[in-house]
Formats: C-alpha cells, structure tokens, sequence
C-alpha cells in the first residue's frame, strides 16, 4: 500500500505522501524497533541504506559498506543493454512481435519483458500486447484499479489521455479478471477520465 496524506475529494485518489520517515520507536518504550515509511520505488535504495546506517550507528556501531549501489534492481540484470535489446529484438520477432514492440517492453521492464510476454496468447496485435501487460500488472504488481494500469504500471497514460477505446479495453479487461460488476466498471473509467481531465462531449441539438 502505497503512503498517503489524503484523498482527492474531486477525483477520489490518493494524495501520495512526499518525504520518507524513519521512526525509532524508542522513544515511546519500544526498544530496539524501527519502523519506515517510504515513498518512492526510485529511492528506496538510499532510503534503506539510510535505515541500515541508522541502526548501526543507535547500536554504537559502524556500518559496513553498502553494495546497494551496484546490486541490479529487478528488472535492471543487463550488463550491455544496446547487446541485450539487439537479442531481444532478433528473438522475438521470430515470435510475430514488432521491433517497436519489443523495444518498448525492454525499456519498460528491462531483463524482465519476457514475463510480460508470457501472459501474450495466440495473438501478437498490440492490443493483445496490451492484455499481457494488465495481466502482468494485476499479477505481479498488485494492480487493482484502473487508474494503476493506465498511469503507474504501463506507459499508457504517459502522454495524456490514450482515448476512448484504450481506456475501454483495458477497463474490460480488468473487469473480467478481477471480477468488477458493469457499475464498477464505469466507475473505474470514469475515475481515469477525471484524473487525466476529459469532459464529456456536448452535442447540441
């Protein structure tokens, strides 16, 4: 669960908090533990190194050094990139996917991609490519809105509104996977629509 201040009262989504804490919880009698809140997933390696140095030094004792730095972060095992994605490409065209494609699932997931790609069915079309990554995102990302896919799991909602039909597919999707009713389904959509500032249309007649 992600840490959060409050909630948007116009879109409903949570206000993510900004800074991480570190609590000593010895200070209210509980020796010895420590407890963190982190905020973001590209920091959490400082953050923990902090911890762990935190520790050390409330122990009377000197840390050792981290190796953090140059441990890959899943998804991050790639010694020679431009060598990896060359590989990559070579590899899974032969499969029916675009380079385009493949390149796109490389700079997302890094050495991770081809659990993306085993959720892909018979059908290679990017819709399908799609599918496989709501299904990775629901399955190995905790996804469970539709707001996660389209702005944290997927570069979908990067640039803006990805349009109607996009939004739809994925909504219907996730309904069928996760279970949603037809209401729960609108709701999701029409969450997305407001976060990302679409209005509905006017017709005049």
């Amino acid at each position: 669960m992600l840490p959060t201040t409050n909630v948007n009262p116009q879109t409903g989504e949570p206000i993510l908090a900004k800074h991480y804490q570190i609590f000593d919880h010895s200070q209210t009698g509980l020796l010895g533990l420590i407890s963190l809140v982190g905020v973001k997933y590209t920091t959490a390696r400082d953050v923990a190194e902090k911890v762990v140095n935190y520790l050390f030094k409330s122990l009377g004792k000197k840390s050792p050094k981290s190796i953090s730095s140059v441990t890959p972060i899943y998804g991050g095992e790639i010694e020679n990139f431009n060598a990896f994605l060359q590989n990559a490409i070579v590899e899974n065209q032969a499969k029916g996917l675009t380079e385009s494609t493949i390149r796109r699932l490389v700079y997302n997931y890094g050495s991770a991609y081809p659990e993306v790609i085993n959720y892909l069915d018979n059908s290679e079309s990017e819709l399908a490519v799609i599918k496989a990554e709501i299904f990775h995102a629901i399955h190995q990302e905790m996804a469970h809105k539709l707001s996660d896919v389209i702005l944290r799991r997927t570069e979908l909602g990067s640039a803006g509104y990805p349009g109607d039909e996009i939004i739809q597919f994925c909504a219907e999707v996730m309904s069928k996977e996760l279970g949603w009713n037809s209401e729960k389904l609108q709701q999701e959509v029409q969450e997305i629509k407001n976060i990302l500032g679409v209005t509905p249309v006017k017709i005049s007649v």
